[in-house]
């Protein structure tokens, strides 16, 4: 008979806690939409689910097509979309109202800034009448 062995396996091997951090970018930066592992990858500096994307709000731009809401601020900053604009969830709209596909004015009790903002097209103490 031969003798039969079990076979030894090697303890696992622990990564050490040095931090991995994004390689520097490249002078060929992708664009959005681009496939991509780490931020540096894209021209956006952002990386999301592999893809790359634009910023969210309150972030610097300079042009709409950088930022995730399509509508960059007088202040270089990444805002919602006004009235009418295209959008898929309403915190997309400086109204935070997306109905049907376009940011909506308010109902009646939501706070305001401006009569537009409100369906009934009266804002009165920053409430929607």
């Amino acid at each position: 008979m031969v003798p039969t062995t079990t076979p030894v396996i090697d303890p696992v091997v622990v990564p050490t806690t040095t931090p991995v951090t994004d390689p520097p970018k490249g002078p060929a930066a992708r664009e959005l939409g681009a496939a991509c592992t780490w931020d540096s990858d894209c021209s956006s500096n952002k990386c999301w689910w592999s893809v790359c994307t634009s910023r969210g709000l309150g972030s610097a731009c300079t042009f709409n097509q950088q930022c995730d809401s399509g509508s960059c601020g007088w202040d270089n900053k990444c805002r919602t979309r006004g009235l009418g604009s295209s959008c898929k969830f309403g915190n997309e709209c400086d109204s935070g109202k997306c109905w049907a596909g376009a940011c909506a004015a308010k109902g009646a009790g939501t706070g305001c800034t401006f009569n537009s903002d409100c369906d009934s097209g009266s804002c009165e103490s920053n409430v929607c009448k």
